[in-house]
């Protein structure tokens, strides 16, 4: 928006999220196919298992059947959405680069004790 800064409290300026990972947890789908325009579509999902899905790494969220080997690991399925939800933060703690300021990162050694 024209004259509002672009930087948010809380953040150092260069964030971007053009090229982080960013997965996200769906159920299992089911019955894929292609629609009209060749994307992957399903109506149906396994309400028993998650999965998941990170487009940055190549996934095109059709079925797993199709994707990479990295993708394939990545996807699952897993037994309970807390799993997959740990798995998919796990997954952007390792491809993404820290781009937050971190605790003590830039606060400078202690000065020594005053001499009184």
């Amino acid at each position: 928006m024209p004259g509002y800064d672009a930087l948010e409290p809380g953040y150092t300026g260069n964030e971007t999220d053009e090229h982080l990972h960013q997965p996200y947890v769906r159920h299992v789908h089911t019955e894929w196919q292609r629609d009209g325009h060749g994307q992957w579509v399903s109506e149906t999902w396994d309400p028993k298992h998650w999965e998941v899905v990170c487009t940055q790494c190549g996934d095109d969220e059709g079925p797993a059947e199709v994707q990479g080997t990295d993708v394939r690991v990545l996807r699952g399925p897993y037994g309970s959405k807390h799993n997959a939800e740990h798995a998919a933060h796990k997954h952007e703690r390792t491809v993404n680069p820290p781009t937050r300021w971190t605790p003590g990162s830039t606060v400078p050694p202690q000065a020594p004790p005053a001499p009184w």
